[in-house]
């Protein structure tokens, strides 16, 4: 399955889940543009993501690739984020209580205004990140790979690799 060039004004530029859960696996996201979620975004919602890949996909706001919101949880394996971009988190973004689970995925080239390139945490969101890369990310403020505010994450076997943030935290950034 293939999302390209769709776009929403608000919520979910490719896919919107709300209140629901879905699997998605060997689909593209490319080139797909909303104000909260380029890609995908989940309100209270489930997803489990594998071989499935997020190009050149963007948010005025939050979540370039993908954007979860209100407790919404995502597993996400095998899976790559190329060209990202939103103000914040432009491959990932997770927002009041939200968890994702990261394993075996890699983040390019993904950018954000402020903080989090790659993946972004805010507001006791929660993530568990594996064997993963974030390759020449960069933020305007922090965390150019990933940034975490008031929010947790347990990362192993994971690499950053000339990522970059114009105030501190090129590779991950906790504050």
């Amino acid at each position: 399955t293939s999302y390209t060039a769709c776009s929403a004004g608000s919520y979910g530029g490719g896919m919107a889940l709300t209140v629901s859960s879905a699997t998605v696996s060997g689909t593209s996201y490319t080139s797909c543009s909303a104000n909260e979620g380029g890609g995908v975004v989940l309100e209270s919602s489930s997803v489990t993501v594998s071989d499935t890949s997020y190009t050149s996909c963007s948010a005025d706001n939050s979540g370039g690739g993908m954007a979860l919101y209100d407790s919404s949880s995502a597993i996400v394996s095998g899976t790559s984020y190329t060209n990202c971009s939103a103000s914040g988190g432009g491959g990932m973004f997770l927002y009041d209580s939200s968890s994702a689970t990261v394993s075996d995925t890699s983040y390019t080239n993904c950018s954000a205004d402020y903080r989090g390139g790659g993946m972004a945490l805010f507001s006791s969101s929660s993530a568990t990140v594996s064997d993963t890369s974030y390759t020449s990310c960069s933020a305007g403020e922090y965390g150019g790979g990933m940034a975490l505010y008031d929010s947790s994450a347990t990362v192993s076997g994971t690499s950053y690799t000339s990522c970059s943030a114009d105030n501190s935290g090129g590779g991950m950034a906790l504050y």
